[in-house]
């Protein structure tokens, strides 16, 4: 019982905070979500590109 009320609290303390926002906070606390969401996305690609040639690179016998 005492989970669920601990769980309990804490969504609806996190659904005040959210929604305390005005709309101004919020385009920002998205805007800075989704350039966070953009980097990560940019980090992974780079990382399978890097992958991608240094395989090409590696089965190359000229090198």
């Amino acid at each position: 019982m005492d989970k669920v009320a601990t769980t309990a609290s804490y969504a609806s303390a996190g659904i005040v905070s959210i929604f305390g926002f005005s709309v101004n906070e919020f385009v920002a606390l998205a805007g800075i979500l989704l350039g966070i969401a953009t980097w990560l996305t940019n980090l992974i690609y780079r990382h399978l590109h890097y992958k991608l040639e240094k395989g090409k690179s590696d089965a190359d016998p000229k090198g």
